[in-house]
């Protein structure tokens, strides 16, 4: 999902211009949406390898905090990891509940 299709940015006008350009091709694996009306509950990032370069954890920082200023949680999984349906859900139990019931 792409950050810029999933935020709207409120930043003054003198900045959007900056903030749409960090933001610009950036995305998440995964959103995960509450039904019926898709309101977006949490989003999961899968980092491989790849993510710990420096290069990179610079990118990811831009991500953190466009997720915290939303208020909208971003999980992030090691790709490498042995990730079950069972632990996902539970690791997304507390979120959806949370998010869900507001």
């Amino acid at each position: 999902m792409r950050l810029n299709d999933l935020f709207l940015i409120t930043a003054p006008p003198h900045q959007r211009q900056g903030t749409y350009a960090r933001l610009r091709d950036k995305h998440v694996d995964f959103l995960i949406v509450a039904l019926p009306d898709f309101r977006p509950v949490c989003a999961i990032e899968l980092d491989g390898a790849s993510h710990d370069q420096p290069q990179q954890q610079y990118r990811d920082a831009v991500k953190d905090v466009a997720f915290r200023s939303a208020g909208l949680p971003l999980l992030r999984l090691r790709a490498e990891g042995n990730h079950t349906r069972q632990s996902v859900q539970k690791l997304l139990e507390g979120y959806v509940r949370q998010r869900t019931v507001a």
